[in-house]
């Protein structure tokens, strides 16, 4: 049996459906990276040795380069050895590979903010470097490492090293246990929308089965008018790093000002925990 899977961050909770052995998936990630990968898929645990056959029938996207296939990994964590078999439909199939579980920082200005680019050397030059910003966040944490990967050089080959490890050290306190909280502190979403999915990250993988409570409550929205209020409990299996609050929204043909939702969590199991508030 197939099951529905988040690996890494996603602002927008993956689906799945399934039908005559027909699966169709919407996911809304960063996709399958050089050093982490967040994405959403259908998955099951294997062992030993296996055979496993599937086809990419159709793929819809308005994203430059949209990815599915069949990924295999060591691990749920963003960052585990994998290799991935990509392509769109009636297209050579594309294989990549991760060997390395180096990267343990989290991009996208979480920990640091390193997009993949071209580095291009004018004749003449010898040199040139990779700019990569580190965040600076109040989050006792461990250190954290980043890798950076040199492929596909034109015009040139690629000599012994063309992996670079680089180690963030963290200057706070060291924490008694993982870091947990919401992505950002607000959103909006339309009533229209009739939900959203709000996500509580993790400063690190879980390495144990863990938990937090959560509340929805009125903030300037009224319960049962605007939205409907709910409490509940977010479990984050081992590798997991995040999961998601449901806010359900209610429609009216009312003009009137954006209202706010409070969203709060409470009670955590296996690490700390933040607040926020979203808006609508």
């Amino acid at each position: 049996m197939l099951l529905g899977r988040t690996i890494g961050f996603t602002a927008i909770q993956g689906t799945d459906t399934q039908s005559n052995g027909l699966f169709t998936l919407i996911g809304s990630a960063d996709g399958v990276n050089g050093t982490h990968d967040d994405c959403y898929f259908v998955s099951a645990p294997v062992t030993g040795n296996f055979t496993f056959t599937a086809r990419v029938l159709s793929l819809q996207s308005s994203a430059a380069a949209p990815q599915a296939g069949v990924l295999v990994r060591e691990n749920t964590k963003r960052t585990a050895r994998s290799f991935f078999i990509s392509g769109a439909p009636a297209l050579t199939p594309v294989l990549s590979w991760r060997n390395t579980t180096i990267t343990s920082a989290y991009g996208d200005g979480i920990d640091y903010t390193l997009a993949p680019g071209v580095l291009t050397f004018p004749p003449g030059t010898g040199t040139q470097n990779v700019s990569i910003a580190i965040a600076n966040d109040t989050i006792p944490e461990p250190d954290e490492a980043v890798t950076i990967i040199l492929r596909n050089a034109n015009g040139a080959r690629l000599g012994t090293t063309s992996q670079f490890t680089l180690e963030i050290v963290d200057d706070d306190a060291v924490p008694p246990q993982p870091y947990a909280g919401f992505a950002a502190s607000t959103s909006s979403a339309a009533e229209a929308s009739g939900g959203v999915q709000v996500p509580v990250t993790l400063s690190v993988p879980a390495e144990i089965a863990a938990s937090v409570n959560y509340t929805v409550s009125a903030g300037t929205a009224v319960n049962g008018v605007d939205f409907i209020a709910s409490s509940g409990t977010l479990n984050f299996a081992v590798g997991d790093t995040v999961a998601f609050v449901p806010v359900a929204l209610l429609d009216d043909s009312l003009i009137e000002a954006n209202k706010t939702v409070l969203l709060a969590l409470s009670t955590p199991s296996g690490f700390s925990s933040a607040r926020r508030r979203t808006t609508r």
